[in-house]
């Protein structure tokens, strides 16, 4: 029962894309013109530089990767960011640098970062053929002790994009310690994804160890979802892994793959759930000019629905409900749900469950029939004070 009503809880979370979006914030756009830069190339696999390009327009911080075509501009821009370094080999078309020997750790000098240049060199011609060598990736070598996290996305054939989260770095696949969720996210499904998995213990702290900043990865969570419903073209995503530290955040490394160019709009995966919808929600100023804000209901709304239904006459209940309903009954939970689907799902163009006929019905209160006049004027007769 404790898990049935958790997950219940988890269903009246609605989500808004709109709630990490600043004024003026132009990530989407940004992010779009890169991906179809890529698709125009003919290309589905994005390189390093590109994806955490794009995790920084969402917001989520990335550890500085700068392109080196040669031996000295990789000693240069080493110079630079500042010893020691990380050289990484930069290519279009491989996927996981460690497998061909593409990754160079900790060099402290520039004898070490050109002997690094030319193994990288090598390794992929021998491993990978020598039209995919395109250079090196020069980073700041990070020595902030932490928790290697693992945040990704894949497209499931039924649900649309699917969110991971969990204990990431090398050993991810021995781990296993991970859990699910479908986008978008607010903070409280963020919350509730890291407790899922046995890693979210160690982040508050464990053995002496500072804990991690649970708030700012929450709010990673929540931008990385957003990336992934504003973004349909991507069809798989990691950010492996995502060094967590009482310091701060970090993606030490990312990849991204996009669906085949030729696909059709219509066929991309969208999310399971719909966001809230933002776009409905408008100001208005009543005659006397008093401002409203106007908007979609909100599983939140219950108490204030309760209130409403609280200074309601017995005449408008009469005319909602067409026979008098206690205060109880109108405001059981069950019901409440039952009248929000109700305008979710209107009927015969009107905005509830009632047909145009019986609407205009009640409306034209003088052709009540017999019967309805008697049932009108014992409702009058229940009021408060009557």
């Amino acid at each position: 029962m404790w898990l049935y009503s958790y997950n219940l809880r988890g269903l009246y979370e609605m989500p808004s894309l709109a709630e990490e979006v600043q004024e003026g914030d132009d990530s989407c756009e940004a992010v779009a013109r890169i991906i179809e830069s890529v698709r125009r190339n003919g290309r589905t696999l994005l390189t390093e530089a590109e994806s955490k390009q794009i995790l920084g327009r969402y917001g989520i911080p990335t550890v500085d990767t700068r392109v080196a075509r040669s031996q000295d501009e990789a000693v240069a821009l080493a110079r630079a960011i500042g010893l020691p370094i990380v050289v990484k080999v930069h290519s279009e078309m491989i996927t996981h640098k460690a497998d061909v020997g593409g990754v160079k750790l900790n060099l402290a000098d520039e004898d070490a970062i050109r002997r690094a240049y030319r193994e990288i060199e090598a390794s992929m011609h021998e491993k990978a053929g020598i039209d995919r060598f395109q250079g090196v990736t020069v980073q700041p070598m990070v020595s902030l002790e932490g928790f290697e996290l693992i945040l990704g996305s894949s497209v499931d054939p039924q649900f649309g994009p699917v969110i991971l989260f969990g204990s990431g770095g090398q050993r991810v696949e021995i781990y296993r310690d991970r859990a699910l969720a479908l986008p978008p996210m607010n903070a409280t499904l963020a919350q509730r994804l890291m407790e899922q998995t046995h890693i979210f213990s160690a982040l508050k702290g464990v053995r002496g160890r500072a804990p991690v900043d649970i708030n700012a990865l929450e709010r990673v969570i929540v931008r990385f979802s957003r990336l992934i419903v504003e973004q349909p073209w991507i069809k798989e995503i990691d950010i492996n892994p995502l060094l967590a530290s009482s310091s701060g955040l970090l993606a030490l490394d990312a990849r991204i793959v996009l669906h085949v160019t030729d696909t059709p709009l219509e066929r991309l995966p969208t999310a399971a759930i719909r966001p809230y919808p933002t776009q409905y929600v408008g100001e208005w100023k009543t005659k006397t000019g008093t401002p409203v804000l106007i908007r979609p209901i909100r599983p939140e709304d219950e108490p204030l629905m309760v209130k409403f239904h609280e200074g309601l006459s017995n005449d408008s209940v009469f005319l909602r409900y067409f026979h008098m309903v206690s205060l109880d009954e109108r405001v059981a939970h069950a019901r409440l749900i039952a009248a929000l689907l109700h305008r979710l799902r209107p009927r015969n163009g009107a905005g509830c469950g009632f047909s145009k006929s019986r609407i205009r019905r009640a409306r034209d209160s003088g052709r009540r029939s017999a019967h309805q006049n008697a049932r009108w004027a014992r409702s009058r007769s229940c009021g408060p004070g009557n």
